[in-house]
Parts: C-alpha cells; structure tokens; sequence
C-alpha cells in the first residue's frame, strides 16, 4: 500500500490537467511515480523538466545508448535496493554468507 496515494487524473484540478496534457503533448509516459508527483505541479515540474534535461545533456555527452545504459543501471539499483531481503526470481539472490545480497540480472528479470 503506497503511504502517499496517486491522483485521480479525472478529478483533479484544471492545473492538473493541463501539467498532463503537456506531458503527454510531449510524448511522455504518465507512471504511478508521476500521478504521485502531480499532488504539486510546482514539485512535478521541477523534478520531471530537469530530469529530462539531465537526460538529455547525458545523450549528448555520450550518445543514446549509453545514456540508456546508464540510466537503466541506475534504476536496476535503485529497485535492488527497495526490494525486500529474500525476494527471488527478479534481481535479487542471497548468497550462501546469508548476510549479503547481490544484484542478479536475468532476461526474466529485465523485462519485469
């Protein structure tokens, strides 16, 4: 259960909807992360317009697929990191110590 809730993009205010139609305008995906955001424009705003240009900067630095890369490492970590100890079949594995655990990739688990 999330501690804080998504919005309702049907009953949410004119602003609301105008912060999605541009991001949808823009050919951007609308995910639980960013319903969650869109609590506050201002905080959806900020965090999605530098992103974005963060990820932009990065294509330009080293090119698409290597920003891809990158940014898909990142987020394998970040998802290692909020699944709970034990969780198998994904990316995560306990080793034999029992008190480490180690990122395991899988063509299983890249297409979760």
């Amino acid at each position: 259960m999330p501690r804080v809730s998504t919005i309702d993009p049907a009953t949410s205010s004119p602003g609301v909807k105008a912060a999605i139609r541009s991001h949808l305008g823009m050919g951007y995906r609308l995910t639980n992360e960013k319903l969650t955001l869109l609590h506050n424009v201002t905080a959806f705003d900020a965090l999605e317009d530098r992103s974005y240009a963060v990820d932009r900067e990065l294509q330009r630095l080293v090119g698409k697929r290597a920003a891809d890369l990158f940014e898909y490492a990142i987020s394998v970590q970040n998802d290692f990191q909020r699944r709970p100890a034990g969780r198998t079949g994904g990316h995560l594995n306990s080793n034999s110590t029992g008190g480490e655990r180690k990122t395991v990739l899988s063509p299983q688990s890249i297409c979760e």
